[in-house]
Formats: C-alpha cells, sequence, structure tokens
C-alpha cells in the first residue's frame, strides 16, 4: 500500500515532513500535567522549518471544553500567579500605548480570568470580557464573579463576543495549540473594531525547549513563522519580539498585529537555518530520552527520593522518566498542599528540612542552580540534570 502523501505545509507549501524524535513510544504529556497513551509524534517541514503534530492527540473542541485541567492541579499556584499577571497587564498596556484607553478588550483563551479581571482593574472604564472553552476554567472564574464566558474561538461563540467591535483584543499561549493559527488568527480579526489592535503571544521554536515536548502544542513557531501566520490570515504586523521577562514562560515571542494586510498571501519561501533548527530539536529531544538514565544512575538500590515541585515540570517527568517517577516518595513545596500530585503527596517543604535526603529538583532547569543550592544549604542532595538540558 503506498503511504498517503502529507498535506502540504500551510506556510510554504512543501511536503517534505522529518519526523523528530519520539521521547517515549507509547505516552506523552499535555501541558496541563496529563498523561496521553500517544507519543508526541511532531515533525519538521523541511523546507521552512514549521514544527506540527499533524495529527492532534485529542480534538481540541473536546479536550478544551471538557478534559482540560490547567486551571485546577497546580497546588499553591496562587502565590505566583499575581506577578506573572502584574508583568502580563504592564506589557499589555505598554502594546496598546499611550492615550485613550480602549473601549472594549476581550481575552481569547483567558482559562480561570485572573488577567481578564487583572485588565478590567487596570481599565475600569473598558468593557473587558474573557472568553474561555474549559467548562472548569469557566466555573472557577464565574464563582469569582470574573467577566467570563464560555465558548471557543472558531467554534461555539457566546453573544457577548460574536458581536464584535473590540478595539482590543489579546491572546496568551493559545495559538499553538490551534488545529490551525491562520484561521485562528483570522477569527479574531474578525471581532476586531475599526482601528483595533490584536496582540498574541506563545512559545517561540527558535530555540528548543519544553514547549516542544508537549502533543497539544500542535505549532512549534519561530517568529518568521508566527508572523506568516498572521499575513496569512488577512492582517498587518506592527510589531514583534521576545516577551519581556516574567510575561510567561522563558523563550516567549509576541506579535501585535491590525487589520488592513495584503490582500494576496504570498507563501514563505524554503529556510536555509531548517536543517540547523532540525538538529537543535532532534538533540533537545534526545536530551529528554536519556534524562530517565542520567538521573536515576547516582540512586542506589532501595535509596528514598524526594522531589522539589509540583507544577508542570513535575508532569514531565512523571511522563517521560517513569521508572525515576516510580521511586518519588513525596512531593514538596513551600507551605505544603492537602492534594497529591501525579499520585505522589504533597508536603510541606518545612518538615523535611532535617536533611540527608536526596531531591530531585522538578522545576524548570533555569532555576535548577537556585534550588539546588538552597536545598544543599540545608543538607540534602540534589541529582544533578545534564547541563545541556537549559530549557
Amino acid at each position: 500500500m503506498t503511504a498517503a502523501t502529507p498535506p502540504p505545509c500551510q506556510l510554504c507549501g512543501a511536503t517534505d515532513w522529518r519526523p523528530l524524535h519520539d521521547i517515549q513510544p507509547d505516552r506523552s504529556v499535555r501541558t496541563d500535567g496529563g498523561i496521553v497513551a500517544v507519543p508526541l509524534g511532531k515533525f519538521q517541514c523541511a523546507a521552512c522549518g514549521l514544527a506540527v503534530r499533524r495529527e492532534a492527540a485529542e480534538d481540541p473542541a473536546t479536550l478544551y471544553a471538557d478534559g482540560y485541567q490547567l486551571y485546577a492541579n497546580r497546588p499553591n499556584a496562587d502565590r505566583f500567579d499575581p506577578s506573572r499577571y502584574r508583568n502580563l497587564v504592564g506589557l499589555l498596556t505598554r502594546l496598546w500605548g499611550e492615550g485613550t484607553a480602549p473601549r472594549r478588550v476581550l481575552e481569547a483563551g483567558c482559562g480561570d480570568g485572573a488577567l481578564t479581571e487583572a485588565m478590567h482593574r487596570h481599565w475600569p472604564q473598558a468593557r473587558v470580557f474573557g472568553v474561555e472553552p474549559s467548562a472548569t476554567a469557566v466555573a472557577l472564574a464565574q464563582a469569582q464573579g470574573f467577566p467570563v464566558v464560555q465558548g471557543m474561538i472558531g467554534e461555539t461563540v457566546p453573544p457577548e463576543v460574536i458581536e464584535g467591535g473590540f478595539d482590543l483584543i489579546y491572546s496568551i499561549h493559545v495559538v499553538e495549540h490551534t488545529p490551525d493559527p491562520s484561521v485562528f488568527l483570522r477569527d479574531l480579526a474578525a471581532l476586531l473594531a475599526p482601528g483595533g489592535r490584536l496582540i498574541v503571544t506563545c512559545p517561540d521554536g527558535a530555540t528548543p525547549h519544553a514547549e516542544l515536548i508537549h502533543p497539544d502544542h500542535l505549532f512549534s513557531m519561530t517568529q518568521t513563522h508566527l508572523a506568516a501566520f498572521a499575513r496569512r490570515a488577512g492582517l498587518r504586523v506592527l510589531a514583534q519580539g521576545d516577551c519581556p521577562g516574567g510575561a510567561g514562560a522563558e523563550f516567549s515571542q509576541m506579535l501585535v498585529c491590525a487589520l488592513g494586510g495584503d490582500a494576496v498571501w504570498t507563501p514563505m519561501v524554503a529556510d536555509p537555518a531548517a536543517k540547523a533548527l532540525f538538529d537543535a530539536r532532534q538533540a533537545y529531544l534526545d536530551l529528554w530520552r536519556g534524562l530517565e538514565a542520567a538521573l536515576i544512575g547516582p540512586l542506589a538500590d532501595g535509596e528514598p527520593l524526594y522531589c522539589f515541585g509540583a507544577g508542570g515540570w513535575v508532569a514531565n517527568i512523571a511522563a517521560n522518566c517513569p521508572a525515576l517517577w516510580d521511586r518519588v516518595t513525596a512531593c514538596a513545596i513551600d507551605g505544603g498542599a492537602d492534594q497529591s500530585v501525579q499520585g505522589k503527596p504533597v508536603l510541606d517543604y518545612a518538615s523535611l528540612r532535617g536533611g540527608g535526603r536526596r531531591f530531585l529538583a522538578a522545576v524548570n532547569p533555569a532555576i535548577q542552580g537556585q534550588i539546588a543550592q538552597r536545598l544543599g544549604n540545608d543538607g540534602h542532595s540534589v541529582l544533578a540534570w545534564p547541563e545541556a538540558l537549559s530549557a
């Protein structure tokens, strides 16, 4: 039987897709920590470097409406999220510019509504809405009185949103989850008022990092790719670049655009840097493939292991290093929590300060050095991640 011809790349039209390495042959982990029984299944366009998951692990409309739990599964997240929202409010305010505040504002994919509410407080005279597909997140938002309605852009859009006329629409780390970013951006553009602005952030795929290891990230885009999707959607790019520190995950990018783009879409041309990006992505995934062996090697048989952290990096370890995760006795965080994460109890770190324990630092590698020093000062030892796995 002849294999089916893969669909052309949405940006350059090429059909030469190069498979990227799976970390585990039969499992991967979503950004909300859900472990799914499918490999990553990602490919890179050999011509332009766009990385995609050509088949969604789960139907997006069903996943985000029913099963997505990003907003209710991180113990003590309220300790850290307020500073992130303050940074995002500052970013969005700067990108909007000085002068008259927008009259109508929409956040597309607003989660539990915390940022929507923060924007409402910043611009109290504006009508600020958030639209979110996750029933769990919407229930959390509405219980706190946040201006959030349930719906999905391009699918079922509630009346408060479909009437459009928004001076500012922003979407934070959503576009990479959509089946076609240009369609998503076009649907948002249709809701803009004349002269309105659309601000989008997402991971910057120019540097391979953890965004690559999630199957619900259907696209891994460089800034060139994101701008091309916007132009394909009929938008005019006003500004783009890196997100300032603290505005989201490391290696984030932002794009500001408006109506009035080119009437005719011109596909991207082949990028000579695509091969180097492919090699870098493969090398990064290979580090993850070898991470379990690197971390479990120093452990003695039967030696108790504790995990510092209870967020997304715990899920990354549990999914991609299952034998190591089986060795973990409990997770520890400041303040503790009366719940469990990935099947492990969550303890208050203060109860483990006696020293002499072995820890796994399940936090972003960019801050693992700080965590290791802190744990070491308390008399603990910490498993060292490979230095090259820095994101």
